[in-house]
């Protein structure tokens, strides 16, 4: 194993740092999701025209929902949330109440939404067969959930996998909808 540069510390030999012992301020998870939202919005305009931008745009989107999970776990337990990247358990930590409002804005697409969904039944050229293409919540969930880990760190695997595992934009604008329409107006800022 090589050293890093400088005497810095490698963040893979560092163990995690503890949660903060005071809770952490949901609005304040909110606002850093929504750098990360944006950031992800800006290079998904980008993204369709020049694939330097897909990586980018997965790491940052898988990011900003982590956090606004984080966030909703944060309001409705009143404690801090728990630490890690997979989305899928994150999502089981968030009330039922919130889960299925998450899933009815998902099952119910706006027209953009739906017209796109209805183009990625078509598998493109050359893709695999074994290869799910079903598009239900659980299924994009459960494909995009270690997107952060698994594109942040790439160049560690074999290279790009054969299906861009991302697709979790709209569970993004569920969620962030959801904080917005039913927990954003009780924080009174």
């Amino acid at each position: 194993m090589t050293e890093p540069l400088n005497g810095a510390i490698s963040s893979r030999s560092m163990e995690p740092s503890p949660m903060p012992s005071t809770p952490v301020d949901p609005i304040t998870i909110f606002q850093t999701a929504e750098f990360f939202y944006h950031g992800n919005v800006a290079l998904g305009q980008k993204a369709p025209k020049a694939h330097v931008y897909m990586l980018p745009y997965a790491v940052l989107g898988a990011l900003a929902l982590e956090l606004y999970f984080k966030c909703l776990i944060a309001v409705e337990t009143g404690a801090n949330p728990p630490r890690g990247h997979d989305l899928e358990k994150l999502f089981t930590k968030i009330s039922k109440n919130g889960q299925l409002k998450i899933r009815e804005c998902f099952d119910n697409p706006h027209p953009a939404e739906a017209e796109w969904r209805e183009r990625c039944k078509t598998p493109p050229p050359n893709m695999p067969e074994d290869i799910d293409l079903t598009f239900n919540f659980e299924g994009v969930l459960r494909r995009s959930a270690r997107a952060f880990e698994r594109f942040r760190y790439i160049y560690e695997d074999t290279g790009l996998p054969g299906r861009f595992n991302w697709e979790a934009n709209y569970i993004i604008h569920c969620t962030r909808l959801h904080i917005i329409q039913d927990h954003r107006p009780k924080w009174g800022r």
